[in-house]
């Protein structure tokens, strides 16, 4: 749903073939169709990407982009928050891109292909959160630092790896806080509005084509100017 929904969206306009492996039973929001499967397995379990993956080649061949979109915004603040909350929230956030990433790449290698990995980041990651995401922003900026590290070990291999940070959006996961708090949120966004989930789509789109083949190691700014505050 959501960024997730409009990604997939983005990438079947542009004649992709889609393996959506998502954390929740399908819903109706995207039609099936011969380029669009549908995987419902657990992001933090490698056997289960392992299955995934196998599902996808058996059905589409090798795969050529992965998208780390998954993830989960609870809100706990720091003296209330549990070391099981902390550890779920990183365990999705960060050990599921982890476990994803590596096996995308390690299939990539094996088959002597090039591929892109494509991470959903935050600002948080950069600005740290006041809000109760503590454990949400440490995940982010883990990842932020994990994407560059795959660039300056999988370069050599024709592996480009890219993080996209997007603006403040309304999602079902964000809508309750963010109608809460939104005047709060949206005088620290310079365009003055919240991010469209189509907007961020666009740039992820962007960021696995070649006319972004130069573009490794790096995180894209889709936040409205957020990020440069």
């Amino acid at each position: 749903s959501g960024l997730g929904e409009q990604i997939i969206e983005a990438f079947l306009r542009e004649s992709a073939r889609i393996v959506n492996y998502d954390l929740l039973p399908p819903s109706d929001a995207i039609s099936a169709s011969e380029d669009y499967l549908y995987c419902w397995g657990d992001i933090t379990e490698q056997a289960q990407i392992e299955s995934a993956f196998d599902v996808a080649e058996e059905k589409f061949g090798s795969i050529d982009i992965l998208v780390n979109n998954a993830g989960t915004w609870p809100t706990y603040k720091i003296l209330d928050m549990t070391p099981e909350q902390w550890e779920k929230t990183i365990k999705i956030n960060l050990k599921g891109p982890f476990l994803l990433s590596t096996h995308f790449a390690q299939r990539c290698v094996e088959k002597c292909k090039p591929g892109v990995v494509i991470n959903i980041v935050s600002p948080v990651a950069y600005q740290g959160s006041g809000n109760g995401h503590s454990a949400y922003a440490s995940a982010k900026a883990a990842l932020i630092s994990f994407n560059r590290s795959m660039t300056l070990e999988l370069a050599k291999n024709g592996i480009r790896t890219v993080a996209v940070a997007p603006g403040v959006m309304l999602t079902k996961m964000t809508q309750q806080t963010l109608e809460q708090k939104k005047d709060n949120y949206l005088k620290r966004i310079p365009i003055g509005r919240f991010v469209e989930p189509q907007e961020v789509a666009n740039v992820v789109v962007f960021a696995a084509s070649e006319k972004a083949s130069a573009i490794t190691g790096t995180t894209l700014d889709a936040t409205g100017g957020q990020l440069g505050l």
